[in-house]
């Protein structure tokens, strides 16, 4: 954070974008509403604060050494690159999220590139596919079955593989 001019400043409150829905996978599915914000550093860049909707409304200005908003407390993602939001909200490399610490999404939630976001949907419509074309395909009900059980197993896998290979945010406080 030193190094993106981030460290121990205050950020104020410009923009609210409104409410992003979240979802992620910890024990089971888990989905939570968070208000999208711009907030501007002192030498004027522009930085994107995610805030969970139950721990209050954004506040008018963040500190970057710990911030809490009722059970929220600070943390920090950060991306090698510049991506964007879900919503389309530009991210230069670091982000901000407000939230209970133990809910603990990957960063990728919040914000990505569009490759990302397709990548995505494109899982989805991929198990879907292969799913329908197994059921469809092959001469026999083994085949269908196989291809089922094939077509389940690879999505254990990548749902056991977000869980665990992704980047988690940075608790501040």
């Amino acid at each position: 954070m030193e190094e993106n001019g981030l460290y121990d400043v205050i950020l104020n409150l410009d923009q609210d974008f409104g409410e992003v829905l979240i979802e992620w996978y910890q024990t089971s599915k888990r989905t939570e509403y968070y208000q999208e914000c711009e907030y501007s550093s002192p030498n004027g860049d522009k930085v994107i604060v995610f805030i969970a909707t139950n721990c209050g409304v954004p506040p008018e200005q963040i500190t970057t050494i710990g911030q809490q908003l009722g059970e929220g407390q600070l943390h920090f993602g950060y991306k090698d690159k510049g991506c964007t939001t879900k919503s389309g909200n530009v991210v230069d490399r670091i982000f901000f999220v407000i939230h209970p610490n133990n809910w603990g999404p990957h960063q990728r939630r919040f914000v990505g590139s569009a490759d990302e976001w397709a990548t995505d949907k494109e899982n989805l419509a991929s198990l879907a596919g292969t799913l329908t074309g197994a059921a469809a395909a092959g001469t026999g009900a083994g085949a269908a079955v196989s291809g089922v059980l094939g077509a389940l197993a690879g999505a254990a896998v990548t749902h056991g593989l977000e869980r665990v290979a992704g980047q988690y945010l940075r608790f501040i406080g």
